[in-house]
């Protein structure tokens, strides 16, 4: 929950912003380049030529951002968890002197935010370093080539004027874009998780299966049948070993579940809400697989009160 509200917070402070920001700068950058593109065909080729190491370098930077804001937000959500657990029991913490072990694997993560936003920094500055560099060799190479086609007679004073004009709007433009890519590239980063839960299918299907219309039926019985079950996270230790249970509903009665602490009373109950699936048997509601029965009806008819 951590992480996930850590990465709505960056996606939504990047796009409120930079979505105005890109569309503005890429108009002014096409309108900008056809107006450099009738001035002078041969200038605007010339600055095209210098945006090849741009656009080539710019492929390795997006999946360095990319993959460094993955790490951030994973950081950060590891980091948010051990502060939201101590705070929410500092009563424990306080009655075992654990302070000093909660600081310092808070320092921990807090640590290596510091080391990957630092990481990051140095890229951004290198990539704008690395763009004015080129933009600005692209404009010392245009002088250079307007200078052999004043000398040839084939463009004005006047042209190379405006279109040097129209190129310092163009580099403006593209500063802004080298920015806002940035950030796009923390979005894209943050964006992963967000829609791998979005995208996920989970085991246990919510919706669909039978349904016993006819409510006089419904007799209200529930059989566990040598149920096998262990814990998704513990797959070494079978918490349930060949469990069978029957309980009818033909009496008003009280069923009690005794026994000592981990015997598997609370994960019969998860078998019987169907929290999860047995690892093997089945659990049966008025004799049908409750696999096999909608999970939305079954749960108007089981219901569970802590």
């Amino acid at each position: 929950m951590s992480r996930l509200n850590a990465d709505t917070a960056v996606i939504q402070d990047s796009l409120s912003t930079n979505v105005s920001m890109f569309i503005r700068s890429s108009v002014s950058i096409l309108a900008t380049m056809v107006i450099c593109l009738v001035l002078s065909w041969k200038l605007a080729l010339t600055f095209f030529c210098g945006m090849i190491p741009i656009a080539a370098f710019s492929f390795k930077y997006a999946g360095f951002m990319r993959a460094v804001a993955k790490k951030i937000s994973a950081e950060k959500a590891l980091m948010s968890t051990i502060a939201d657990e101590s705070l929410s029991n500092i009563r424990t913490v306080k009655a075992f002197a654990n302070e000093d072990e909660e600081i310092s694997k808070f320092n921990k993560y807090s640590t290596e935010v510091y080391k990957l936003g630092l990481k990051k920094s140095y890229w951004m500055a290198f990539f704008g370093f690395f763009t004015q560099i080129c933009l600005y060799g692209a404009m010392a190479l245009i002088i250079y080539v307007a200078s052999i086609l004043y000398e040839r007679d084939e463009i004005t004073i006047g042209t190379i004027t405006s279109f040097l004009f129209y190129l310092i709007m163009l580099l403006f433009n593209f500063w802004i874009m080298s920015f806002v890519f940035g950030n796009a590239f923390m979005v894209l980063g943050a964006s992963d998780k967000i829609v791998q839960i979005l995208g996920h299918k989970p085991k246990i299907n919510t919706t669909g299966g039978l349904k016993i219309e006819d409510e006089e039926k419904v007799e209200g019985n529930i059989v566990l049948k040598n149920v096998k079950f262990h814990y998704p996270t513990k797959p070494d230790v079978m918490v349930l070993k060949g469990v069978d249970i029957e309980i009818d509903n033909k009496k008003n009665r009280v069923v009690a579940l005794c026994g000592t602490s981990g015997c598997g009373k609370s994960s019969i109950i998860s078998m019987i809400e169907r929290f999860y699936d047995p690892h093997s048997g089945e659990v049966l509601f008025n004799g049908v697989n409750i696999k096999d029965i909608d999970p939305r009806w079954y749960h108007e008819q089981v219901a569970i009160v802590q």
